[in-house]
């Protein structure tokens, strides 16, 4: 499947997201797969994450805090968070963001902090697969 961000269903992290970036190809991503929590992939300056959530899922149940060096994302009243730890590397804050799909599915796109070395990121956070 070839993932879409639409500007329409969008929660900026901590600002706008740049002009022009509605879609993305899947095609550009190395794809990892951690099954029954989540899958992500990566280019050289993104990151992004798909998670499911159960159906029928409002976005105000969603928890999703991106900082520089750290995410979290989970279920309000759930004991424990689908992703919680440090990234593998700094995200640009304020270019990443979330949205709920379809009540279903949380994708996050994260924008990798690193202009000059661009590197590929071992895992999505320290210690993970």
């Amino acid at each position: 499947p070839n993932p879409e961000f639409s500007p329409s269903n969008q929660s900026p992290a901590g600002g706008g997201e740049e002009e022009g970036r509605q879609h993305f190809s899947a095609s550009k991503f190395r794809q990892w797969a951690r099954p029954g929590n989540y899958s992500w992939g990566q280019s050289l300056e993104e990151v992004t994450i798909t998670v499911p959530v159960p159906a029928g899922t409002k976005s105000r149940q969603i928890v999703c805090e991106i900082k520089k060096k750290s995410l979290k994302l989970g279920l309000k009243g759930e004991p424990a968070m689908i992703i919680d730890g440090e990234l593998f590397g700094p995200v640009k804050v304020s270019d990443s963001f979330w949205q709920l799909e379809d009540q279903k599915t949380v994708s996050v796109l994260l924008t990798k902090f690193e202009e000059k070395n661009k590197s590929w990121w071992k895992s999505l956070v320290k210690g993970g697969p």
